[in-house]
């Protein structure tokens, strides 16, 4: 069976840990930091996942975003055996910052042109008044008003 990485996940960014570095033995910089994304699970749970960047782009990608940003990551599950004993990572090969689905203000390109259109809905009258169609009966003649009595009782 062949599993090359898990379908990316996304949470909020909760804890980030102190940025390791160094360099290479060729002479190239390096840096890894450790993280954790909280998530919902398929029963409304919170949860919480620890993950581990590595590369400089990633690390400090990671490390310019504010706590509580919303990501999307892609990770991969590994496992290495040290002195008998068995240590787990999760490591980051993908993060990308998620974009709160806010409405944004139309732009005047949208529209074609220089003019926005109003920012609040403008009521006005229709242009032209309903009109009856000619096959309709014409409405009846009002009534002429009735004439005051004078004699009345009260």
């Amino acid at each position: 069976m062949v599993v090359n990485a898990i379908a990316p996940w996304e949470g909020k960014l909760v804890w980030v840990g102190t940025p390791a570095g160094g360099q290479s033995q060729n002479g190239e910089e390096w840096k890894s930091v450790e993280f954790v994304l909280a998530y919902t699970d398929s029963k409304l749970q919170e949860r919480h996942i620890h993950l581990n960047a590595f590369g400089l782009d990633r690390v400090n990608r990671l490390l310019s975003l504010p706590l509580g940003t919303m990501l999307r990551v892609s990770f991969q599950p590994t496992a290495r055996e040290y002195n008998g004993k068995w240590y787990g990572k999760n490591e980051v090969f993908g993060i990308s910052a998620i974009q709160p689905q806010a409405q944004q203000a139309p732009t005047a390109q949208q529209y074609g042109g220089t003019q926005m259109p109003p920012q609040t809905p403008v009521y006005q009258q229709p242009a032209q008044q309903y009109q009856q169609p000619a096959h309709a009966p014409a409405p009846a003649p009002a009534a002429p008003p009735a004439q005051a009595e004078e004699d009345l009782p009260f």
